[in-house]
C-alpha cells in the first residue's frame, strides 16, 4: 500500500465502514429505549472505536 491513491481509498473504505457501525450502534441503542442523546453518544463511541481499529489494522498491513 505504498501508492497514495490506494491508501486514500482504503482509508475511505475504513471510514465508511466505521460510519455504518456508528449508525448501527446508535440505532440499536435508540431502539432499546435510550434517549436520543445517549444513542448519539453510543454511536459516536462505536464510530471512534471502529475507526481506530480499522486504521491500526491498515497500518499493520502496510507494506
Amino acid at each position: 500500500m505504498s501508492d497514495p491513491v490506494a491508501r486514500g481509498l482504503w482509508v475511505a473504505i475504513a471510514l465508511t465502514f466505521s460510519l455504518i457501525v456508528g449508525f448501527g450502534g446508535a440505532a440499536l441503542q435508540f431502539m432499546a429505549g435510550a434517549n436520543p442523546a445517549t444513542a448519539v453518544i453510543t454511536g459516536g463511541s462505536a464510530f471512534a472505536a471502529s475507526t481506530t481499529l480499522c486504521l491500526v489494522l491498515l497500518n499493520f498491513l502496510r507494506d
